[in-house]
Protein backbone atom coordinates (compact mmCIF):
# COMPACT_ATOMS: atom_id res chain seq x y z
CA UNK A 1 0.00 0.00 0.00
CA UNK A 2 3.04 2.29 0.20
CA UNK A 3 4.88 3.93 -2.69
CA UNK A 4 8.67 4.02 -2.74
CA UNK A 5 11.39 5.70 -4.77
CA UNK A 6 14.80 4.14 -5.34
CA UNK A 7 17.61 6.69 -5.53
CA UNK A 8 21.12 6.04 -6.84
CA UNK A 9 23.81 8.43 -5.60
CA UNK A 10 26.86 8.73 -7.83
CA UNK A 11 28.98 10.77 -5.39
CA UNK A 12 28.07 8.69 -2.32
CA UNK A 13 28.19 5.33 -4.16
CA UNK A 14 24.90 4.46 -2.52
CA UNK A 15 21.37 3.24 -3.15
CA UNK A 16 18.51 4.45 -0.92
CA UNK A 17 14.83 3.61 -0.56
CA UNK A 18 12.52 6.57 0.15
CA UNK A 19 8.86 6.23 1.17
CA UNK A 20 6.96 8.77 -0.97
CA UNK A 21 3.44 7.59 -0.02
CA UNK A 22 2.74 10.95 1.63
CA UNK A 23 4.30 13.62 -0.59
CA UNK A 24 4.10 16.11 2.28
CA UNK A 25 6.12 13.81 4.53
CA UNK A 26 8.63 11.70 2.60
CA UNK A 27 10.66 9.30 4.74
CA UNK A 28 14.13 7.91 4.08
CA UNK A 29 14.19 4.15 4.62
CA UNK A 30 16.97 1.59 4.13
CA UNK A 31 20.31 2.42 2.50
CA UNK A 32 23.02 0.37 0.83
CA UNK A 33 26.30 2.29 0.87
CA UNK A 34 29.85 1.62 -0.25
CA UNK A 35 30.76 0.35 3.23
CA UNK A 36 28.15 -2.41 2.90
CA UNK A 37 27.95 -5.15 0.25
CA UNK A 38 27.56 -2.59 -2.52
CA UNK A 39 29.91 -3.37 -5.38
CA UNK A 40 29.14 -0.22 -7.36
CA UNK A 41 31.23 2.91 -7.63
CA UNK A 42 29.43 5.86 -9.12
CA UNK A 43 25.88 4.48 -8.78
CA UNK A 44 24.05 6.19 -11.64
CA UNK A 45 21.01 4.64 -13.36
CA UNK A 46 18.21 2.71 -11.65
CA UNK A 47 15.05 0.88 -12.66
CA UNK A 48 12.67 -1.51 -10.89
CA UNK A 49 11.26 -4.85 -12.05
CA UNK A 50 9.15 -7.57 -10.41
CA UNK A 51 9.42 -11.35 -10.12
CA UNK A 52 6.10 -13.19 -10.18
CA UNK A 53 7.87 -16.43 -9.20
CA UNK A 54 8.87 -14.70 -5.95
CA UNK A 55 5.36 -13.43 -5.15
CA UNK A 56 5.70 -10.27 -7.23
CA UNK A 57 8.80 -9.26 -5.27
CA UNK A 58 10.41 -6.00 -6.42
CA UNK A 59 14.03 -5.80 -7.53
CA UNK A 60 16.15 -2.81 -8.52
CA UNK A 61 18.89 -2.84 -11.13
CA UNK A 62 21.49 -0.09 -10.64
CA UNK A 63 24.39 0.85 -12.92
CA UNK A 64 27.82 1.80 -11.58
CA UNK A 65 29.48 4.27 -13.93
CA UNK A 66 32.90 4.18 -12.23
CA UNK A 67 32.99 0.44 -11.46
CA UNK A 68 31.89 -0.53 -15.02
CA UNK A 69 29.17 -2.73 -13.55
CA UNK A 70 25.55 -3.15 -12.59
CA UNK A 71 24.08 -4.70 -9.50
CA UNK A 72 20.65 -6.19 -8.75
CA UNK A 73 19.02 -5.72 -5.35
CA UNK A 74 16.00 -7.28 -3.66
CA UNK A 75 13.65 -4.59 -2.35
CA UNK A 76 11.49 -6.96 -0.32
CA UNK A 77 12.26 -5.34 3.06
CA UNK A 78 12.04 -1.56 2.71
CA UNK A 79 13.15 -0.91 6.31
CA UNK A 80 16.29 -3.03 5.90
CA UNK A 81 17.06 -1.52 2.52
CA UNK A 82 18.34 -2.93 -0.76
CA UNK A 83 19.80 -6.46 -0.46
CA UNK A 84 22.41 -7.44 -3.10
CA UNK A 85 21.38 -10.36 -5.33
CA UNK A 86 23.84 -10.27 -8.26
CA UNK A 87 26.59 -8.16 -9.78
CA UNK A 88 28.12 -8.06 -13.27
CA UNK A 89 31.18 -6.10 -14.35
CA UNK A 90 32.79 -5.38 -17.71
CA UNK A 91 35.17 -8.28 -16.99
CA UNK A 92 32.23 -10.76 -16.74
CA UNK A 93 31.80 -12.98 -19.79
CA UNK A 94 29.69 -11.19 -22.40
CA UNK A 95 29.60 -7.88 -20.52
CA UNK A 96 32.76 -6.36 -22.06
CA UNK A 97 30.99 -3.24 -23.32
CA UNK A 98 29.79 -2.22 -19.84
CA UNK A 99 32.43 0.49 -19.67
CA UNK A 100 30.89 3.49 -17.89
CA UNK A 101 27.29 2.20 -17.83
CA UNK A 102 24.81 4.95 -17.14
CA UNK A 103 21.12 4.52 -17.94
CA UNK A 104 19.01 1.39 -17.51
CA UNK A 105 15.41 0.50 -18.38
CA UNK A 106 13.51 -2.76 -17.88
CA UNK A 107 10.52 -4.34 -19.59
CA UNK A 108 8.58 -7.57 -20.00
CA UNK A 109 7.48 -8.90 -23.38
CA UNK A 110 4.91 -11.19 -21.71
CA UNK A 111 3.70 -11.81 -18.17
CA UNK A 112 6.33 -14.54 -17.77
CA UNK A 113 9.51 -13.87 -15.79
CA UNK A 114 11.44 -15.61 -18.58
CA UNK A 115 10.54 -12.68 -20.86
CA UNK A 116 11.99 -9.93 -18.62
CA UNK A 117 14.81 -7.72 -19.95
CA UNK A 118 17.01 -4.70 -19.24
CA UNK A 119 18.77 -2.38 -21.66
CA UNK A 120 21.85 -0.58 -20.35
CA UNK A 121 23.56 2.40 -21.97
CA UNK A 122 27.35 2.66 -21.79
CA UNK A 123 28.74 6.14 -22.12
CA UNK A 124 32.39 5.30 -22.81
CA UNK A 125 31.83 2.47 -25.33
CA UNK A 126 28.97 4.29 -27.13
CA UNK A 127 26.76 1.22 -26.83
CA UNK A 128 23.60 -0.35 -25.49
CA UNK A 129 23.47 -3.86 -24.05
CA UNK A 130 20.35 -6.02 -23.67
CA UNK A 131 20.41 -8.27 -20.60
CA UNK A 132 18.09 -11.16 -19.74
CA UNK A 133 16.58 -10.78 -16.26
CA UNK A 134 14.79 -14.16 -16.34
CA UNK A 135 16.87 -15.15 -13.31
CA UNK A 136 17.90 -12.00 -11.38
CA UNK A 137 20.76 -13.90 -9.71
CA UNK A 138 22.18 -15.13 -13.03
CA UNK A 139 21.87 -12.50 -15.78
CA UNK A 140 23.20 -12.86 -19.31
CA UNK A 141 23.78 -10.60 -22.34
CA UNK A 142 21.50 -11.26 -25.31
CA UNK A 143 22.72 -8.52 -27.68
CA UNK A 144 24.75 -5.32 -27.92
CA UNK A 145 24.69 -2.41 -30.38
CA UNK A 146 27.58 0.04 -30.78
CA UNK A 147 27.97 3.43 -32.45
CA UNK A 148 28.30 3.18 -36.25
CA UNK A 149 27.39 5.20 -39.35
CA UNK A 150 23.78 4.01 -39.12
CA UNK A 151 23.34 4.37 -35.35
CA UNK A 152 23.94 7.44 -33.14
CA UNK A 153 25.03 6.18 -29.72
CA UNK A 154 27.99 8.49 -29.13
CA UNK A 155 28.03 9.06 -25.37
CA UNK A 156 24.90 6.93 -24.74
CA UNK A 157 23.59 8.23 -21.42
CA UNK A 158 19.88 7.58 -20.72
CA UNK A 159 17.34 5.07 -21.98
CA UNK A 160 13.59 4.51 -21.69
CA UNK A 161 11.51 1.66 -23.11
CA UNK A 162 7.98 2.08 -24.44
CA UNK A 163 5.56 -0.33 -26.08
CA UNK A 164 4.12 0.98 -29.34
CA UNK A 165 1.57 -1.32 -30.92
CA UNK A 166 2.85 -4.85 -30.30
CA UNK A 167 6.58 -3.98 -30.16
CA UNK A 168 8.90 -2.55 -27.50
CA UNK A 169 11.24 0.30 -28.45
CA UNK A 170 14.19 1.78 -26.61
CA UNK A 171 14.72 5.53 -26.78
CA UNK A 172 18.34 6.46 -26.12
CA UNK A 173 19.66 9.93 -25.29
CA UNK A 174 23.34 10.52 -26.01
CA UNK A 175 25.61 13.41 -25.07
CA UNK A 176 28.33 12.87 -27.70
CA UNK A 177 28.93 14.73 -30.92
CA UNK A 178 29.15 11.96 -33.53
CA UNK A 179 26.14 11.70 -35.80
CA UNK A 180 24.73 9.04 -38.06
CA UNK A 181 24.30 9.39 -41.79
CA UNK A 182 21.42 6.95 -42.15
CA UNK A 183 18.15 6.23 -40.45
CA UNK A 184 16.89 3.35 -38.33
Amino acid sequence: SSTYAIVASEADNGVKIIDISDVDNIVAKGTMGDTDSLELDGAFGVDVFYSTEDGNMPYAIVTGQVSDAFQIFSLNDTDRGPVPVANRTSSSTGFGLLDSPTGVATWNTTNNDSDRWAIITSNYTDSVTVVSLADPSNTSVTDTLVQNSQLSLDGALRVEVSKIGDRHYAFVASNGTASSTGSN
